[in-house]
């Protein structure tokens, strides 16, 4: 069942601000010819850390990009730069003179970059060159650009950001048509990510084959921020049926779970997954759930006979809610434990009683389900249903935390007063190579009418 033409128009609005805030993290070698723009690099933002490596002065401001040394000269391998604050560990060092001469031109900035890139330093395998760099914001957006200029050697390695592999640099001496003394190029491998942890780990990682040099060099290195945390992304969103706890009827159980609370009730073991107990003065961990009130027998479920249908129907037997003219009219979810940069699936498990119920959902104050009806999916109020109504949907974590709040005040129902019976939250993150984006599909919510005229 599909709402209006209106809502599918509205909706399809939302999934574009969706995709757009939530582009795929992505890593790229490519080749740079200089300071200016349009010349490979990007020298124009907020940048956190902006160094060249070796014992030479640090150029200065390339556009505004503010470029110091990492200080090797004046403090141990691998201890944290009194310049920068950054960490860099790899034991050997060709400062200036002894590395490449690449001449980007004769503007001030083509100059300074012709600095950054006429030192390095390196490992020799099987030692790896290592950068960490503290004082990040988790679930900010931040864009790092390694720079790397060749001089000798048909050389190539893999980057690593906090555990993940981005992929190889390509071979460097090829990218650049030739040794950096005799040409205007160099390499960069940009990668623009969600933080995780307050420090990025970055390793150079020389354990790759196909190249006659895997010794990893670097030259020098950009971190821009780009972004605060925005509004969490909302995608997948469906309403549907479940008639029972078995695959393929209606509900869920895939994916690293979470969260998982009986919302009236006990706790419950269902799929093997742990459903803990969350009526009133109960504690589901890194759940808190508000709401006025509680009916522990709202229904008598009928899914089948197995132990796993069983526990189902008694998770379902319960709700709490709050009506439209208490308080603010919310049932209200906050998760906690979250962590930013993955995707999550959520399921809202329903059963309706007896009214023609509908409410709003929203992730975080952004609407993601309209009109949202249990009744209308279910099919029939009744005392004891045979199938329930879950509302699905994923999104892409930018803090630690999500809000999430049924309200049923501007809806058109005869009963506004929302519901709830269970929750079910996954970590469906999908491996590297990074991909925050995942298909956009519609809700199918039929907007039914109805007075209610019991206790809920």
């Amino acid at each position: 069942m599909f709402a209006s033409k209106a809502w599918r128009r509205k909706l399809l609005s939302v999934a574009v601000v969706c995709m757009a805030a939530t582009s795929p993290l992505h890593a790229l070698p490519t080749v740079f010819t200089g300071a200016d723009p349009g010349e490979g690099l990007d020298l124009s933002g907020t940048f956190i850390y902006a160094f060249n490596v070796g014992t030479s002065a640090g150029p200065g401001l390339i556009g505004s990009a503010n470029f110091k040394s990492d200080g090797y000269g004046g403090s141990a391998n691998g201890s944290t730069s009194v310049t920068t604050g950054a960490q860099v560990t790899a034991a050997n060092v060709v400062n200036a003179g002894g590395w490449g001469a690449p001449n980007f031109g004769p503007g001030i900035d083509d100059v300074r970059l012709g600095a950054v890139m006429n030192n390095i330093r390196w490992n020799g395998a099987p030692n790896d060159v290592i950068v960490n760099l503290p004082n990040l914001t988790i679930g900010d957006t931040y864009k790092v650009q390694l720079l790397l200029g060749e001089q000798c050697c048909n050389r190539g390695f893999d980057v690593v950001l906090d555990g993940n592999n981005l992929g190889s640099t390509g071979n460097l001496l090829v990218n650049q048509g030739g040794a950096q003394g005799a040409t205007n190029k160099g390499t960069v491998f940009t990668h623009t990510f969600v933080a995780t942890s307050k420090v990025a780990n970055i390793v150079l990682d020389q354990n790759i084959p196909g190249f006659g040099d895997n010794n990893p060099i670097l030259n020098g290195l950009t971190l821009e921020h780009v972004s605060a945390a925005g509004p969490v992304a909302v995608q997948n969103v469906v309403g549907g049926v479940f008639t029972g706890a078995a695959p393929g009827q209606g509900l869920d159980f895939g994916g690293v779970i979470t969260h998982a609370v009986n919302v009236g009730g006990r706790a419950a073991i269902i799929n093997g997954v742990t459903f803990e107990a969350g009526a009133p003065g109960d504690t589901p961990s890194n759940v808190a759930l508000s709401t006025v009130n509680h009916i522990p027998n709202w229904a008598n479920p009928n899914f089948g006979s197995s132990p796993d249908d069983n526990e189902l129907e008694f998770v379902m037997q319960s709700i709490r809610w709050t009506a439209a003219n208490q308080e603010s009219g919310d049932v209200g979810i906050q998760l906690s434990d979250l962590k930013a940069g993955n995707n999550y699936k959520v399921q809202l498990l329903f059963t309706e009683s007896c009214c023609g119920r509908g409410f709003d959902v929203f992730v975080d104050d952004l609407l993601v389900a309209d009109d949202f009806s249990p009744l209308g999916l279910q099919g029939v109020a009744s005392g004891t249903p045979t199938n329930g109504a879950v509302l699905a949907f994923e999104f892409f974590a930018t803090d630690s935390h999500v809000s999430i709040r049924l309200n049923g005040l501007d809806t058109p129902f005869g009963d506004k007063n929302p519901t709830l019976s269970a929750l079910l939250v996954a970590d469906i993150t999908i491996p590297e190579p990074a991909s925050a984006m995942m298909g956009l599909l519609g809700l199918g919510a039929l907007a039914l009418r109805g007075r209610r005229n019991r206790a809920a």
